[in-house]
């Protein structure tokens, strides 16, 4: 059995098993965080000064995991796809408006 470049292989019993490679990857969490700015026409109140890092990226483009980090402020935050977060530290006031 051929093994392509993008398998590794795991030997069971002489047998050379095709696994694929995990669909999100990622790298140690310990990271500078770069400016990542706020829109200034979504500042409501405050000066919120927003880092991020990219952690990961799945295979084909559809994920990303981020570290993101703000300073306090109240700002509108717009989204052109889904979004999934944990709050690992610090106090969150989302509300929602409807869809267009």
């Amino acid at each position: 059995m051929k093994v392509g470049a993008n398998y590794p292989t795991l030997g069971m019993f002489n047998l050379k098993v095709r696994v694929p490679l995990p669909l999100i990857e990622s790298s140690h969490c310990d990271v500078d965080l770069n400016l990542s700015p706020i829109e200034p026409s979504w500042i409501i109140e405050g000066n919120p000064e927003a880092r991020s890092h990219r952690l990961s990226v799945s295979a084909d483009g559809a994920a990303t995991t981020l570290i993101w980090s703000c300073t306090e402020g109240k700002f509108y935050w717009y989204y052109d796809s889904d979004e999934a977060i944990m709050i690992l530290e610090a106090s969150i006031l989302l509300e929602a408006r409807a869809c267009r």
